[in-house]
């Protein structure tokens, strides 16, 4: 397990875990909106990992059902 400590921590994360839901708002079209969201992290074989964290860096957002059918997530998961 890697752990990083900074002044403005959300959340922890523990492998193949779900945190917490966070609270948070967002300005959207000039207003606040209320959201949350939670992260989930996965593993995946290294080389894809360094593929992945090369194009779009070291956060991967998962919003259609290819993450379950490649068995990136648990099915219990990719439900939440």
């Amino acid at each position: 397990m890697t752990s990083k400590r900074t002044r403005n921590m959300i959340t922890n994360l523990n492998i193949e875990k779900t945190s917490d839901w966070i609270h948070e708002n967002f300005q959207f079209d000039g207003k606040t909106r209320k959201g949350q969201l939670r992260f989930t992290l996965i593993t995946v074989p290294n080389n894809f990992a360094n593929e992945v964290i090369a194009k779009s860096g070291s956060y991967f957002e998962v919003d259609n059902p290819w993450a379950y059918l490649n068995s990136w997530l648990t099915f219990e998961i990719y439900l939440e």
